[in-house]
């Protein structure tokens, strides 16, 4: 994966359909984390051409994690 390029970070959500740089509340699956609220951030882009089923490296107030661990994000 590469860093992530200015120019495509609006591509990208549009793909994925995850809001970023926006405020959401993310719920995960299982039970080690249980929800967090902020800004979510996208760490690494994913590889190109766009494969929407390739996971995503999100982070919100630092904590890291993966799209395939989210149950349901809402905007606040």
């Amino acid at each position: 994966m590469a860093a992530v390029v200015p120019e495509l970070r609006d591509e990208i959500p549009t793909v994925w359909a995850y809001p970023l740089c926006k405020r959401v509340e993310v719920c995960f699956k299982g039970g080690e984390r249980s929800a967090v609220i902020g800004v979510l951030e996208l760490l690494r882009a994913p590889d190109f051409p766009w494969d929407r089923h390739q996971p995503l490296q999100l982070a919100i107030a630092g904590l890291v994690f993966s799209s395939r661990e989210i149950e349901r994000r809402t905007i606040h």
